[in-house]
């Protein structure tokens, strides 16, 4: 018998491994649409588009092999040790009742098994990983289609759509695994359900062989708390195998075992083991945990995923807005994807404390392994939090006026400014050569300011300091007013 929390965390080395490779396909993908030259005729640029799919499936599909390659190792290992640990406990009741157990050591019959199980996992994770260079150069091919057609429609500035599409990019994923009746899962999810499934099907195989070997007919099914409730009503009984004992309920009709919803199927955490009568005891009904029913655990466990899945998602989303602000160039969207960033830091840290805070609540115990974070620890998420907050000291260069004034910009005038549509080329240009510049004016506290007019741009400077107060786009009606001058 495998406990519940052993199946819970089974698969978790093979879910942080692909996770790992979606975050990487995310990255690339974002890095490929930032670098792009969207400014360019439509011949040009299936040239461009046809160029980056190329490369980025490419990339895919060696990082899927490299991947392939560990999760196809420690699939074996983990259905192993799961057998050769369900199968010791059996041993070992098998001994309790004075029985040789000489025909399940080195048993021909059970290494087929495993071996066969392997095997099975092993296909069900090559059927979702397969598409996966497809999946991915689709979403790249997306993804920069709509960026060339918001771009030059004028729809929106190029800063504009790349940061929506980054955002959309990381929010939905680009692993939806499809399975025959039409429900769709992420990478990871599909991941976890593939292996706990993969390992329990080939365990209660191994399970049924020690019995046949041992010419024992009588099964007990595990029960744990929280379970859903179809397999609730038949958790923890005693059934027969042949279906023949007079007792006891026929074991695969009652159980559903050898289906995807039943006994070891999808997701399931049940196992079962050898039931002696006359030397085992029926273990009492495991199915319920301070005070709560089955039914009231089982919903705390359903929100208890929701929890983690929402982490997962902010996972990816950092992901995806780390490579775009270490990839842009320009100072402007630098600044705001780092706001983002810091925006996304924060909204996972209170995604973690608000799991923490359920756990505890509930007295559910955390998964660890499930909202662990590769590369993004607490201390970078502390520093990201940390930078949100603060008001930014650092001022950037920009260019000079024509009486010979050296401007500068905060890192917050810059964000403000990319979230208007307005880059650092558009404000150095209504610097450098403005098409009008108003007269210095004073507020009701004396501080004092001056507007540049360009063409795409109007930006306010204090003429005492060089600072950029503010920028915002120039509006039609005042540029051709002033291109009229």
């Amino acid at each position: 018998m495998l406990p519940a929390d052993y199946l819970d965390t089974v698969a978790e080395p093979l879910v942080e491994l692909w996770s790992k490779v979606e975050r990487d396909i995310i990255a690339d993908i974002v890095r490929r649409l930032i670098q792009a030259d969207y400014l360019t005729p439509t011949a040009k640029w299936q040239t461009i588009k046809a160029r980056e799919m190329g490369m980025a499936q490419t990339e895919v599909v060696r990082r899927v092999a490299r991947a392939s390659k560990r999760s196809e190792g420690t699939v074996k290992r983990l259905v192993a040790q799961a057998s050769a640990e369900s199968l010791g406990v059996s041993a070992a009741q098998y001994k309790q009742a004075g029985m040789d157990t000489a025909p399940l050591r080195g048993s021909a019959a059970m290494q087929r098994i495993v071996e066969t199980g392997a095997k099975m996992t092993n296909g069900l994770m090559r059927n979702f990983t397969r598409t996966l260079a497809r999946t991915a150069t689709k979403a790249l091919e997306n993804c920069l289609d709509e960026a060339w057609l918001q771009v030059t429609s004028g729809s929106f500035s190029l800063g504009q759509a790349l940061r929506s599409l980054v955002r959309a990019l990381a929010g939905k994923g680009i692993t939806k695994v499809a399975y025959p009746s039409g429900h769709q899962d992420q990478l990871d999810v599909a991941a976890r359900r593939a292996v706990i499934t993969g390992v329990n099907n080939t365990v209660g195989e191994v399970q049924l062989q020690a019995a046949a070997d041992m010419g024992t007919d009588l099964v007990q099914v595990s029960s744990h708390p929280g379970a859903r409730p179809t397999h609730a009503i038949w958790q923890g009984g005693v059934y027969s195998i042949s279906g023949k004992h007079p007792k006891y309920k026929p074991f695969r009709e009652t159980t559903g075992y050898g289906t995807g919803p039943g006994l070891c199927g999808w997701n399931c955490k049940h196992s079962f083991y050898v039931f002696i009568e006359g030397v085992n005891e029926q273990l009492p009904m495991n199915d319920t945990l301070n005070g709560k029913s089955n039914d009231e655990l089982y919903e705390e466990s359903k929100r208890q995923r929701e929890l983690e899945r929402r982490i997962r998602a902010s996972r990816r989303e950092c992901a995806a807005l780390d490579a775009a602000r270490t990839t842009s160039k320009d100072p402007a969207q630098q600044a705001a994807y780092n706001a983002e960033f810091a925006k996304a830091a924060k909204l996972l840290k209170r995604r973690e404390a608000k799991l923490a805070s359920y756990c505890k609540e509930t007295g559910r115990k955390k998964l660890v392994d499930r909202v662990q974070v590769e590369g993004y620890n607490q201390s970078v998420s502390s520093k990201a939090t940390a930078a949100a907050k603060a008001t930014p000291q650092a001022f950037r260069q920009l260019a000079t006026t024509s009486d010979g004034l050296q401007t500068k910009a905060t890192a917050h005038l810059l964000e403000q400014a990319a979230k208007r549509g307005v880059d650092s080329k558009a404000i150095n240009g209504a610097i450098s050569a403005p098409l009008h510049v108003k007269p210095v004016k004073a507020d009701e506290h004396g501080r004092r300011s001056q507007q540049y007019i360009g063409d795409d741009a109007t930006v306010a400077i204090n003429p005492d300091t060089g600072k950029v107060i503010s920028a915002w786009k120039t509006g039609r009606q005042t540029r051709k007013k002033h291109q009229k001058e």
